[in-house]
């Protein structure tokens, strides 16, 4: 066999292998179960859909933004004007009297009547 015929026989099995390589089985179980799960979830979603609609009672619900490496509460939330950690940016009134955002969150300014800032959070990170 020639040199050139053993070269491109052998590019035949290396992106076969690479896969392998990259791929696993338990990983193909982990891909083969999310893929069970999420069809099995296709048959249950519009049951909860239906039973939201069904049942008007009020709901309470909480969406966290947890900014890791996103802007710091002194330039959105908690904008303390006139003092040396006060941020670069401007606060403006929101929604809610005595509750003021930063002035490139204006459309969150208006809804803040369905949010609540929660100031009184700390951790040991940072």
């Amino acid at each position: 066999m020639s040199n050139a015929a053993q070269s491109s026989s052998s590019s035949l099995r290396t992106p076969r292998s690479a896969l392998r390589a990259q791929i696993s089985r338990r990983d193909i179980l982990k891909l083969s179960a999310c893929g069970a799960f999420g069809a099995s979830m296709s048959r249950w979603l519009p049951a909860f859909a239906n039973e939201a609609i069904k049942s008007p009672g009020r709901k309470k619900s909480v969406i966290l933004l947890w900014m890791t490496g996103g802007p710091p509460q002194t330039d959105t939330f908690d904008m303390k004007p006139g003092h040396e950690n006060g941020g670069q940016f401007k606060p403006i009134d929101s929604s809610v009297p005595g509750i003021q955002v930063c002035e490139h969150l204006p459309k969150l300014a208006k809804l803040m009547e369905h949010c609540v800032p929660i100031r009184s959070m700390s951790t040991k990170e940072g």
